[in-house]
This record gives C-alpha cells, sequence and structure tokens, in this order.
C-alpha cells in the first residue's frame, strides 16, 4: 500500500513537470520514448510508472517501447526509469546523457547508440560500419504458410525496409547504407538462396553468421538468418542455445522467430 501511495505522489510529481518543463525532440523509440512519439518527456515517465504498478500502459506487449525503457541497460523498468527522464526532461544530469547520438567512428566489437537502439559493430570498411541489433526486436513469421520462399519475398525483409526503416528519423535514414545482397545458396545443402537484392536492413546470411561468431553476443533465443533450411520451406536460423553460429536445415518459415537486423551504417 506504501509503494502505491508513494508512486501516486511521483505520478503527480511527473504531471506537473509536464507543465515547468520543456520536451526534447528525438527519432521515435529512443532511449526514453517510451511511447514513440519522437519526445523525452513527462508522458513517458508516466507510462513507465504505469507499466511498474500493473495499470494499462503502453509498455507491455510493444518490445520497441520495452527498449526504449531500459535506459540503464539491466532489464529493469521502474520509477528509478521515470526519475532519469524528468531529470532529463528538466535539464539536469541524467543517464541519458550521450546515449541518443549518433557514433562518428567506431571499431569491430563495439556497441554504439544509432536510432534508441543498441547495436554491436561487426565490421568496418570504407568509413561505414556493418552493424546488428543487440538484442532481438522482434518475433515474426519468415513467411506467412508453410509454402517455398526465399529471402526476396519474405516477411522479415518487407517489415525490416519498411515499417522499421521508416521508424528512424530522416537524418538517421540517410546514413543508412543501400546494399546489394547477396543471396546465396545454403552452402551445406544446395538449397537455392533467390534473386540478390537491395535492401538498407537485412538479416545475416549463414555465412556471415559463421564470420561473425565471435563478436555477435549469445542471444539465448531463436533468431532468423535469411539464407535458405534444407529445402524452401525451411529458413535457417541461430538456435537458442550458447550462440550456435547456424542451423543448416532450417525451421519451419510460417513459425515464428526472432529478428535482429543488420545494416551498414555511414560513420
Amino acid at each position: 500500500m506504501k509503494k502505491l501511495v508513494s508512486l501516486a505522489l511521483v505520478i503527480a510529481i511527473v504531471l506537473s513537470f509536464s507543465v515547468i518543463a520543456g520536451a526534447t525532440q528525438v527519432a521515435p523509440y529512443s532511449l526514453g520514448d517510451v511511447n514513440g512519439d519522437g519526445f523525452i518527456d513527462s508522458a513517458d515517465a508516466l507510462e513507465i510508472l504505469k507499466y511498474e504498478i500493473g495499470l494499462p500502459n503502453v509498455i507491455e506487449g510493444n518490445p520497441r517501447a520495452l527498449a526504449a525503457a531500459d535506459i540503464f541497460g539491466n532489464g529493469v523498468v521502474d520509477s528509478r526509469v521515470a526519475l532519469e527522464i524528468m531529470k532529463f526532461e528538466i535539464g539536469l544530469p541524467s543517464v541519458f546523457d550521450g546515449k541518443n547520438s549518433s557514433p562518428v567512428s567506431a571499431s569491430v566489437g563495439d556497441k554504439i547508440w544509432f536510432g534508441g537502439l543498441s547495436w554491436i559493430v561487426l565490421d568496418v570498411q570504407d568509413g561505414m560500419a556493418l552493424i546488428i541489433s543487440e538484442d532481438i526486436l522482434e518475433n515474426q513469421k519468415y513467411h506467412s504458410e508453410w509454402a517455398e520462399i526465399t529471402w526476396e519475398h519474405s516477411s522479415p525483409r518487407a517489415y525490416l525496409n519498411g515499417e522499421f526503416y521508416n521508424s528512424f528519423s530522416s537524418a538517421e535514414q540517410g546514413r543508412i547504407v543501400e546494399t546489394t545482397i547477396i543471396n546465396s545458396n545454403n552452402p551445406h545443402t544446395g538449397t537455392p538462396g533467390g534473386n540478390d537484392t537491395i535492401d538498407k536492413i537485412f538479416l545475416l546470411s549463414i555465412d556471415e553468421a559463421d564470420n561473425y561468431k565471435e563478436i555477435i553476443n549469445d542471444v539465448y533465443s531463436r533468431w532468423w538468418l535469411r539464407s535458405p533450411g534444407y529445402f524452401s520451406i525451411y529458413a535457417a536460423f541461430v538456435d537458442e542455445t550458447p550462440f550456435n553460429p547456424f542451423n543448416a536445415f532450417g525451421w519451419r518459415v510460417d513459425h515464428f522467430g526472432g529478428v535482429r537486423p543488420a545494416l551498414w551504417l555511414n560513420l
């Protein structure tokens, strides 16, 4: 009961902040922008407090909102996060300082912030960095039905180069490099990889996952690769066991798997 009363008082303070403070505009779902409106302000702090006490909120069931709320990077979303947002809104030193800024340099193995998300640098070439999201951002089917499919017509490709790409600010979009994606056959089974594509955002292939396996962190959940599996009705994936570079047999394309976007970023 005391906790509820304390939180009620904090909520009242948060609401008062919306009168005396100005919001800071950022890319939607940057760290702290829990409601995805492009601002870090008391509205976000309020959603966090509602989440903590179990009231209806925008975080529950929304992985991008949850990632935006995890400002300490420890998976804990509570009133301390709301307090940091309030401090940031009125210009006091906070955990946000520097976290939503874009990187100007990077080295292999670095973790960088871009678009309000944490990314791992896999490669650096000619002023560009190949990065992959540190975490799984979505769980999706590779295809809507159990049928032959390649990366070119897959559901993750449509999502990543549509809705997900459009969630970045225009400035951030300008730094994402349009890339010719080589869709090689499955190197173990010879299953055709389909046509090469031109993408801004993509999934790693079997070969890429193998090449970068020492850099990619363990994420104990199944996530898709873009390569086909044993047949074209399966897609390759990384298993939920301690990091295995690939499962070449694959997973049914109409089943759900994690999505970890990768892209080339101009530094």
